[in-house]
């Protein structure tokens, strides 16, 4: 059973820093308290709730070339997880599952109790866990560029990919990097096949890991997964789980971090559960190919549920 949490009232004070914070049109910015951390949010749009989870090393920004366009068809919400972006960012915290808990409550929190879901990266992970221990708060799932939650031997040729991990998780160290100038960028630039970025998007990633505690939170999202969290997934601790709604996991053809192997027998795991790649993409899809995301996304949630 997942853990109870409480959410508090939606705020609508202004956002730390917000002159600095780019305008994505027609989107509001706001807070909610959830388990007594502050979550920022932008919100968009009218009509059933859809709530986008950002990957790492990024924030809800990363969502912003998709917004408007989802926009038009749901009303759509995109949170700051625990300790990225403009949310707080406690000293500890950040097993994925906890943090799925917690966007279950911010969903509560925002009047959206049950929504269709996209998340990337670490947030696809989350989502993986949000859709698992919460179905009856997802409609649809769609993750892009992250490993299931069941691997398989075929993925061990490719482990070497996740050899930056342990960098990133170290104490002190990984914090100093993200903090480093010029790393983010080269987080981004390394693992995608075209420029996507200008200056300004990579300050909007890069300003809040200048705080110690949200860059000592980013390298925590690591720490945890290596230290808690990566025996029990090698080991089949989620096998006898099954996903209850319809779900696509969408991949990079040239994803250099996520590769099929690590999506291998979704299928097997739900009645409705299917993978699919975007020829010559990297591993961030919806800044390298928002395109593709907006078609496929659309097309997806309005399927049956």
């Amino acid at each position: 059973m997942a853990s109870p949490i409480t959410a508090g009232r939606t705020q609508n004070a202004p956002v730390d820093g917000a002159a600095a914070l780019p305008s994505v049109p027609g989107s509001t910015h706001r807070y909610v308290s959830v388990n007594g951390v502050r979550y920022h949010y932008v919100e968009a749009g009218r009509g059933e709730p859809l709530v986008l989870i950002h990957g790492f090393p990024q924030n809800w920004y990363m969502w912003r070339r998709l917004i408007p366009e989802l926009a038009k068809h749901y009303r759509v919400i995109v949170p700051d997880m625990r300790g990225a972006g403009w949310s707080d960012a406690p000293a500890d915290g950040y097993g994925k599952a906890q943090i799925a808990d917690e966007i279950a409550a911010f969903m509560d929190a925002v009047g959206a109790p049950r929504a269709k879901v996209m998340g990337h990266d670490w947030g696809g992970f989350v989502g993986f866990m949000l859709a698992l221990r919460h179905p009856e708060k997802v409609d649809h799932y769609l993750a892009l560029n992250i490993a299931t939650p069941w691997p398989t031997a075929s993925a061990l040729p490719d482990a070497w990919r996740f050899l930056y991990q342990p960098v990133l998780s170290t104490p002190v160290l990984g914090a100093a990097l993200l903090r480093t100038p010029g790393v983010v960028r080269t987080m981004l630039a390394g693992a995608s096949t075209r420029d996507s970025w200008s200056d300004a998007d990579v300050r909007m990633y890069e300003q809040p890991y200048r705080d110690h505690a949200r860059s000592a939170a980013g390298s925590a999202m690591y720490r945890t997964f290596l230290a808690r969290e990566l025996l029990p997934w090698a080991r089949g601790g989620y096998d006898a789980q099954r996903l209850q709604m319809p779900t696509l996991l969408l991949l990079g053809g040239d994803d250099p971090i996520i590769r099929s192997s690590l999506a291998t027998g979704i299928e097997r795991h739900g009645d409705d559960a299917h993978v699919e790649v975007v020829p010559g993409a990297g591993h961030f899809l919806a800044e390298e190919r928002p395109d593709a995301v907006l078609s496929r996304a659309l097309e997806f949630f309005r399927s049956a549920s």
